[in-house]
């Protein structure tokens, strides 16, 4: 709508834009991270790897991702993520990682830079250390975010430099990046020097995905496994795993994965605002119970864009609603996974709308078909059961 009937079409645009005073930003990021949930910043950093990868794939078909999680030696203590993707280019590196909605292209799930600003800086008042290198350029460079002496989120000046980034050679850079010639690490320092962010945040257990479920030290390893239904074959993706006597890193593999390694019998029901995915669990190849890494008691989820949005089952503090799905028997052996079509995720990546309804509002919907349509295989195995 034009007001002003008299401006000229040929005339510079001097219209108010939307601002965010410093002040303001630093109140939006502390009250942001309030309403999300603990376990937001790990699938944020991993996301960020993932497409990272994605992007050096589609520059060389070849390519073979690793992404690591674990404790670098240069920040004991402080948990960092590692890859071999893309890189941030040096030149751009500091407005990447402290500008909201930057980014350099658009991911192809509509991830538009704001999901490790929001769920991170509040939380790593301290810091948090990026160390990269992109692809094709000749040297890497450094920056730390954090909460400064004038209470805002910035990134670190260095007198040194007189700049915020801070050049690295090749060979100051983690190994795997000096290897492959491109990547990023990204350490997050927690909110004091002596704060040990390898371990879960104070509220994990309460506003997690897994919540009590997946304690002790696989407690990421779980997260990840779940939290990704698909990893793509050509990225290794590890955890380190702290034990007393030695530390090991192992793999992530994703949901789908497990489901399909303990699957006696899968399959698909197609619904008009649904894809509903479904698996008969057994413990052929190892007992289930004894998992400590991985979900794979019986279950009902929801999916979007290859990840686990929402997941129920028998543990703590919850009950599997599939007991009231028409499998009161065998629902602690059949996982039931519902892909909804034409949602969209609110901002915090915690619940999924269409047409300005909520998740919830759709899942009596599911319920109902699914229980009209069950798959024969598993009338049977509740028959069984009965």
């Amino acid at each position: 709508m034009q007001i002003d009937k008299g401006k000229s079409k040929m005339s510079v645009n001097k219209d108010k834009k939307p601002r965010l005073s410093e002040k303001g930003q630093a109140k939006y990021f502390i009250e942001a991270a309030e309403s999300t949930p603990a376990d937001q910043i790990y699938r944020e950093i991993a996301k960020n790897s993932l497409e990272a990868c994605e992007k050096m794939k589609k520059i060389d078909p070849n390519f073979i991702g690793e992404i690591t999680v674990g404790e670098d030696p240069t920040f004991p203590d402080k948990l960092t993520i590692l890859d071999n993707g893309i890189g941030m280019s040096k030149n751009k590196i500091s407005d990447l990682i402290i500008n909201l909605s930057e980014t350099e292209e658009q991911s192809e799930h509509g991830n538009k830079g704001v999901g490790t600003k929001v769920s991170g800086f509040a939380n790593n008042k301290e810091g948090m250390i990026y160390s990269s290198k992109r692809y094709g350029e000749d040297g890497g460079s450094r920056c730390r975010i954090y909460f400064n002496d004038n209470d805002l989120f910035a990134v670190e000046h260095s007198d040194q430099y007189n700049s915020c980034t801070i050049p690295l050679e090749l060979n100051e850079l983690p190994t795997l990046i000096q290897t492959h010639k491109s990547g990023t690490s990204l350490t997050l320092c927690g909110n004091s020097a002596k704060e040990n962010t390898l371990n879960p945040p104070k509220n994990y257990e309460e506003g997690s995905l897994l919540q009590k479920a997946r304690l002790g030290m696989h407690w990421l390893k779980a997260y990840y496994n779940t939290k990704f239904f698909n990893i793509p074959d050509y990225i290794k993706f590890q955890i380190e795993i702290k034990k007393e006597s030695r530390n090991s890193y192992e793999r992530v593999h994703g949901h789908r994965h497990w489901l399909n390694h303990f699957s006696q019998s899968s399959g698909v029901l197609y619904h008009d605002s649904a894809k509903i995915h479904w698996w008969i669990l057994n413990d052929e190849k190892g007992k289930r119970s004894s998992a400590s890494d991985c979900v794979i008691n019986g279950q009902l989820g929801f999916i979007n864009n290859d990840e686990m949005i929402e997941i129920d089952f028998d543990t703590t503090g919850r009950k599997n609603p599939l007991r009231h799905w028409g499998l009161p028997f065998s629902c602690r052996d059949v996982a039931v996974l519902i892909e909804p079509k034409g949602f969209k995720q609110d901002q915090y990546r915690t619940d999924l709308r269409k047409n300005g309804s909520s998740l919830k509002n759709f899942k009596s919907i599911w319920k109902d078909f699914f229980m009209e349509n069950t798959p024969s295989e598993i009338k049977e195995y509740e028959a069984a059961l009965a």
